[in-house]
């Protein structure tokens, strides 16, 4: 009775507008397999020659892609905490188990030491574990798995792309210039995009006659900060980066001398000794 309907089921559904009487399907009538064992029924049909158009060579489902803190699907991650990327598919019948591998857009390396595979008659498992770092927001990572089948390999693919939350760090890139005017430059990165605001001797600074700040959002996590003002205004100049996970802060001094210097190293700044401390802190 149970291979009646799936005969029925082929002959209807499988190509549209072709009935039973059109073609044929032939299954074994008896086939006996261990419970919980993978087991191949062979199927053969015979359809005319004008239907062969419709006939497809189904590729294999694609896997599916989840990330993990803990036993908790999560779909972003704070930055320094573990994760775990588990792949999964289905296994076929076939005398050789399919493969998953992992790579990534950025062609970050993967430690073989973190990747963990298991499989039963049903279901493969391969996991990617690793510890959360800002420098991945925004990576995908992709899952490839590869059927070995009697004629060709089947693959297929599926991917997730991180989203890291971190807090605020100053870039490298921040710098200053001198003129009749000092024109000061502060780039910071976070996730959320951080707040950037300039002090002076601790107290926050807005614009005025004496100092002009122009902001750029740069991207979704860079924002940019210019302050234009007096050299009598920098005695205690501060830039400060804000977001929802933590603070950071750069520090320019400057005093006025005949000499020349650079920041880290030795640079001209028409006479002015110029240096900067950075230091932060981080909350949860």
């Amino acid at each position: 009775m149970n291979f009646s309907f799936v005969i029925f089921y082929v002959c209807v559904f499988s190509i549209p507008g072709v009935w039973c009487g059109d073609w044929s399907v032939s299954l074994p009538e008896r086939t006996e397999a261990l419970s919980g064992s993978c087991v191949t029924i062979n199927c053969r049909f015979d359809i005319k020659n004008n239907f062969d158009k419709d006939l497809t060579d189904k590729s294999p489902s694609n896997p599916t892609v989840k990330m993990f803190m803990g036993q908790m699907e999560v779909q972003e991650v704070l930055e320094g905490n573990a994760v775990n990327l588990r792949c999964s598919a289905i296994t076929l019948c076939s005398s050789s188990p399919p493969t998953l591998t992992w790579r990534s857009t950025d062609r970050l390396p993967l430690n073989e030491n973190n990747r963990q595979q298991q499989q039963n008659q049903t279901e493969i498992i391969s996991d990617l574990n690793f510890t959360a770092s800002h420098l991945q927001h925004g990576v995908t990572f992709i899952c490839n798995i590869t059927y070995q089948l009697q004629n060709r390999n089947a693959t297929a693919q599926s991917n997730i792309t991180l989203r890291v939350l971190y807090a605020p760090q100053i870039s490298n890139s921040s710098s200053f210039t001198l003129g009749d005017v000092i024109v000061c430059s502060c780039e910071a990165h976070g996730n959320p995009s951080p707040k950037v605001e300039w002090h002076l001797s601790g107290h926050p600074v807005r614009n005025s006659t004496n100092t002009f700040i122009n902001e750029e959002q740069l991207s979704s996590t860079y924002m940019r900060s210019i302050i234009t003002l007096h050299p009598s205004l920098t005695d205690n100049l501060q830039c400060v980066g804000t977001n929802s996970h933590g603070t950071t802060s750069q520090q320019f001094r400057m005093s006025p001398q005949e000499t020349e210097c650079k920041l880290h190293a030795s640079f001209s700044l028409s006479g002015y000794i110029c240096s900067y401390t950075v230091f932060g802190y981080i909350f949860a």
